[in-house]
């Protein structure tokens, strides 16, 4: 299979940023017919877009966005909030709707909402 990403990260402007990001993959050969995906997935898929706004001791983000917790991976539709109050102690508190799966190796997942 072959996988294309495209990611853009704007520079901060008054503490606001602005994330935006999508995925292709598409699968060439196969060895048995279905064994990649049963041809429902998404061919492309936008994972990331989202707007950002970073003060002291703190960062929001909502939109889609990529979410590496220990409860919550893959990419999600959400509000997240970062504090941290001091350099050894971080707080991460999020509320998530719709989760989506655009890995490079496999067929991706349209963003779905969480039961």
């Amino acid at each position: 299979m072959g996988s294309l990403e495209f990611a853009y990260e704007s520079a901060k402007f008054r503490s606001f940023g602005l994330n935006l990001g999508f995925r292709a993959n598409n699968e060439f050969d196969e060895r048995n017919d279905g064994d990649y995906s049963d041809g429902s997935e998404p061919r492309v898929l936008l994972h990331s877009a989202n707007i950002s706004y970073e003060g002291d001791g703190f960062e929001a983000i909502v939109g889609r966005q990529e979410l590496d917790l220990e409860w919550a991976t893959d990419f999600h539709e959400a509000l997240v909030g970062v504090f941290t109050p001091s350099a050894d102690f971080t707080i991460t508190a999020g509320h998530t709707i719709r989760l989506a799966v655009a890995d490079p190796d496999g067929p991706m997942e349209g963003f779905s909402k969480i039961n």
